[in-house]
């Protein structure tokens, strides 16, 4: 069905004053939900115009993500209910993409536009392999290691997102 584009002002002002219609009312709620992605989306790609940025910002979330995998959450592991085993395997990937990233910015021997398409894939991947590591261990992760897998999920596909725009715009 058609999710109404409406101004998100008037939406929550409809919402509050409890007008929302009852079958409709979920359409109400993705169509905010979809404006404020992509506002979202908007500012990110104004905030990072320069793909030099971008490079830099992506391999400094892969620092943290792999300071969090290989170190923080192998501390916290009976809160998170990964294995030890699937934290490491998970602090790989990011320590892959820290080396591509850095051998991008330092040589210049590939171009911005290849650089962050092969990132964006990497990423992908990473939440692919998040995901398959994750109900792998479903009986014992917790609810603050789904929270936080798809947490990390759903940012690093945002940033996937961000990446293979500003590598189209680029050509």
């Amino acid at each position: 069905e058609h999710v109404p584009n409406i101004c998100p002002t008037s939406l929550l002002k409809i919402m509050a004053e409890g007008k929302a219609p009852g079958r409709n009312s979920k359409y109400l709620y993705y169509s905010l939900l979809a404006y404020y992605f992509q506002r979202f989306m908007t500012l990110l790609d104004a905030l990072v115009g320069s793909p030099r940025k971008l490079l830099m910002m992506d391999a400094a979330g892969a620092a943290v993500s792999a300071v969090m995998h290989g170190v923080v959450l192998v501390h916290l592991q009976p809160c998170i209910g990964l294995s030890t085993k699937a934290l490491y395997l998970l602090a790989a990937f990011p320590s892959v993409f820290i080396q591509f990233t850095l051998m991008v910015l330092l040589t210049r021997r590939v171009s911005y536009a290849y650089a962050l398409r092969v990132i964006a894939g990497f990423n992908v991947g990473f939440c692919v392999v998040s995901l398959v590591v994750a109900f792998a261990h479903r009986g014992g992760l917790t609810t603050v290691g789904w929270c936080y897998v798809l947490g990390e999920v759903l940012l690093v596909l945002a940033l996937a997102t961000l990446e293979w725009r500003v590598a189209r715009r680029l050509g």
